[in-house]
């Protein structure tokens, strides 16, 4: 059951749709008008629609200039070289090279098509020529209406950052555990790789949300997703500092350590943790200024990691901060109603 779902996530069931639909509607269309080589214009919308809004566009814009370019070469080339096979070749030789050259690459199936159709025309008339716009006109209108009806990933998002914090309250909690010595180093690495990937797969759609509507909610997205990724990795070279305890000498303020991190992760979510965090972190920074001097070397390394360890905590709090107050007002109200 597990393997049947992980291959249905992997098809895009909205692309399906709307290169399906699309491309039905355009040859219908063309069909319906009486214009010759109809299915070209299904051709069209199907290499057209893209992922998003965006990609579609600028697809569109790439295949018009191709395709206009396409046709004017071909007229030139079939009339006035009398084989057809050399001229064909000269045609491919130039469209594949400009193709390349100005990054049209994927129109390039397209406007061979279109150079087919003059191929097999004994007689370039302006109806025919005509008709050819109007497969282009007709593929490009339905593959840009068909931006309309992309799925819009912002609720998605909204339970992904739910998600994430979820993993990155757990990921805190497994770290105390770490420094109390009730698991180990492995233990926590489940958890680690499971919110990597939740926050690798939340940025995409993001983006992708981005290039769809491109309003401030996708941006608040992108620049929470971010933070939270720079806050994983702050956990990791936290995590990372305290394999290097010497066995048998005790991380100085360890209580204190582990009182931080599970107020931290209890209050992940807030809007405002990052004020009270300030404080017990000044607090835990204060008393290890008070240290006594280390006596032994054993000492002194745990010594040394904790201080690092308290400077990964000031910078995960703030990271928070400077991503809250970059929010407007609205994003404020709309985000956070503590």
């Amino acid at each position: 059951m597990k393997n049947i779902k992980s291959v249905f996530k992997k098809i895009k069931f909205n692309k399906v749709i709307r290169i399906a639909l699309g491309s039905a509607i355009a040859f219908a269309i063309c069909h319906r008008l009486g214009l010759k080589n109809a299915s070209s214009s299904a051709v069209i919308v199907l290499l057209s629609i893209q992922d998003t809004g965006r990609d579609t566009f600028k697809e569109v814009i790439k295949r018009i200039f191709s395709y206009f370019f396409s046709m004017t070469t071909a007229i030139v080339l079939f009339t006035y070289l009398g084989s057809r096979f050399e001229a064909f070749f000269l045609f491919m030789l130039v469209l594949t090279a400009l193709t390349y050259l100005f990054g049209w690459s994927s129109t390039l199936s397209s406007s061979t098509v279109v150079a087919s159709h003059f191929l097999t025309e004994s007689n370039y008339g302006g109806d025919f020529v005509f008709s050819e716009i109007l497969l282009l006109a007709i593929g490009t209108v339905i593959a840009m209406i068909s931006n309309i009806f992309i799925y819009d990933d912002t609720k998605t998002i909204k339970k992904d950052i739910k998600g994430i914090d979820e993993g990155m309250k757990t990921l805190l909690k497994k770290l105390s555990l770490y420094i109390k010595g009730d698991i180990t180093s492995e233990d926590e690495q489940e958890e680690t790789d499971s919110l990597l990937t939740h926050i690798e797969n939340s940025r995409q759609k993001a983006i992708n949300s981005i290039k769809n509507v491109s309003d401030a909610s996708s941006h608040y997205y992108i620049d929470y997703v971010d933070m939270r990724e720079s806050q994983r990795k702050t956990i990791m070279r936290i995590k990372d500092d305290l394999v290097g305890l010497s066995e048998g000498t005790p991380l100085p303020l360890k209580e204190d350590v582990i009182s931080v991190i599970e107020d931290i992760a209890d209050t992940i979510d807030r809007r405002d943790s990052y004020l009270t965090r300030e404080h017990l972190i000044q607090a835990l920074r204060h008393s290890y200024n008070r240290l006594p001097i280390p006596q032994t070397k054993d000492e002194l390394e745990n010594t040394a990691i904790l201080r690092d360890v308290i400077s990964e905590l000031e910078f995960f709090v703030e990271l928070r901060e400077n991503f809250i107050k970059k929010l407007t007002e609205e994003q404020l109200k709309k985000y956070y109603t503590e």
